[in-house]
């Protein structure tokens, strides 16, 4: 699953923090074992 978070000038202030709090949440409910290999990064 790869996630993309916009994060031109338009997604400034709150909009950028309210996608990266659902990002979190949709990671969350995932309910990944916990020695299972997650990553990030920036592309």
């Amino acid at each position: 699953i790869a996630l993309v978070i916009d994060k031109s000038g338009s997604m400034r202030g709150s909009k950028i923090q309210l996608a990266k709090g659902a990002a979190k949440m949709f990671v969350d409910c995932l309910e990944l074992p916990q020695e299972g290999q997650l990553g990030d990064g920036i592309i």
